[in-house]
Formats: C-alpha cells, structure tokens, sequence
C-alpha cells in the first residue's frame, strides 16, 4: 500500500512553534525577534514588532492565534503535512508494557 504523501507545512509554522518555545525557555525579547526577522507570515513579522516594543505577551498571543490558524481545525482534517508515514499502521496500547502479562492457562 502505498504511503500518502505529506504536504508542507504551512510557511512560517516552524519558525512560529520555535519562537513560542523560546519565549517559554525565557529567552530574551530582542534575540526571539531576531529569530522571527524574515518568516514569510504576516502574524510573525507582527509579533517581531511587538517584541522589540517589549509586548512579550502581546507577542506570544499573536504567535499562539497564528499556530492555531495555521494548524487547522479541531478535528485536523487540514494537517495532511503532519501525518505520519504510515498512518495505517497499528498503534501499541498505551502503557501496555505496565499491563500484567498472562500466559494462556490464565496466570498471571
């Protein structure tokens, strides 16, 4: 069977999610602005605006609108560049390994 091919990301989602993490990570103001000079999206040129003017949180809800935009609707019909390889693949249960084994007489 034949895996889909993915699409890609929308332009500035990475940059975008890098920047947000940064902005977690406390890094400063004025070095994440840097870091967003040039994305090809309108929302982050913005956000480097306001990071410069020292709006970290004005900056950081712009960022976090956008990524949420970008990402599509709730139920992810739109992130066709996110899935995985091999959708079609089964997943392991979660936390199966913590799970009791039993052999087939019953036992535990």
């Amino acid at each position: 069977m034949a895996t889909p091919r993915k699409t890609p990301a929308p332009a500035g989602y990475g940059e975008i999610e890098k920047a947000l993490h940064l902005l977690d990570m406390g890094e400063s103001a004025r070095w994440v602005a840097a870091r967003l000079r040039g994305v090809a999206n309108p929302a982050a040129l913005e956000a480097e605006a306001l990071l410069r003017a020292k709006e970290r949180s004005a900056a950081r809800a712009v960022l976090e609108a956008e990524l949420l935009r970008l990402a599509g609707p709730e139920d992810a019909r739109d992130l066709g560049w996110f899935s995985p390889a091999a959708p079609e693949a089964p997943r392991p249960a979660p936390l199966a390994w913590l799970r009791p084994r039993t052999d087939p007489s019953g036992r535990a």
